[in-house]
């Protein structure tokens, strides 16, 4: 998902989502073009618990700020403030 956020003004603040269809083929020109990288994971379980953190470390390579579920391999990645915000509950 690449989301754009464009405020014209105090009162107003207008969305534009584009849809990117991801490709092997254009990841990386596909992610020099975003500002921040949102890696929400579904609620624990098998699935989950073995990722690997790939789509942080990506993100990281390309000097992307990463929001992250905090599961899985993510905390051994991410350091709170530093590199990116671990998220644990729906709220955060």
């Amino acid at each position: 998902m690449h989301l754009h956020i464009i405020i014209g003004g105090y009162e107003s603040l207008e969305l534009i989502f584009e849809v990117i269809q991801w490709s092997s083929a254009d990841e990386a020109k596909d992610l020099q073009g975003i500002d921040v990288g949102v890696y929400p994971l579904p609620k624990m379980n098998g699935w989950v618990l073995g990722k690997s953190g790939l789509k942080a470390i990506q993100n990281m390579v390309f000097g992307l700020p990463i929001v992250i579920t905090d599961v899985g391999a993510t905390p051994r990645i991410i350091q709170q403030h530093e590199n990116g915000w671990l998220v644990k509950t729906e709220m955060e």
